[in-house]
């Protein structure tokens, strides 16, 4: 496990009192100084279930929200794995609000983590394998 090879960064547009989506952008960036193979399929799903991204999502009261219901994720395949050079990143645009119900306006503590545990090669590299972190940030609306 190589954490410190990949940075991860979570980033909210300013807050919509219109918008209830809850927008953010996951960026994962190679912070290696040779080329990683990294899964791209950034699927959104439970901890337990198959996936690369996990979200922690807590109310200013403290209350955690998980994801509501499993995603089944499609199979992986050659085209999800791409190779990242050093200091380029993948990223995905993702709303949270009706993936983790919620509803009520106010702010939340938002991290992610980026994980991929599965094996795969494509010409001399091998899947990077691993976890790494996000700092916190707050998203929400009035």
């Amino acid at each position: 496990m190589e954490e410190a090879a990949l940075r991860v960064s979570l980033t909210a547009p300013p807050s919509d009192p219109a918008d209830d989506s809850l927008p953010v952008k996951v960026v994962v960036t190679n912070a290696s100084v040779t080329p990683l193979l990294l899964n791209s399929r950034l699927l959104v799903n439970h901890r337990v279930s198959r996936g690369e991204l996990y979200f922690s999502i807590e109310d200013a009261d403290g209350q955690s929200y998980q994801l509501q219901g499993f995603g089944k994720p499609r199979a992986l395949g050659e085209a999800d794995f791409v190779v990242v050079p050093s200091g380029q990143s993948i990223e995905a645009a993702i709303t949270l609000g009706d993936r983790y119900g919620l509803k009520r306006p106010g702010t939340y503590r938002v991290s992610v983590t980026y994980r991929n545990d599965q094996e795969w090669v494509k010409g001399d590299l091998t899947a990077w394998r691993g976890e790494a972190h996000s700092d916190t940030v707050t998203v929400g609306w009035n």
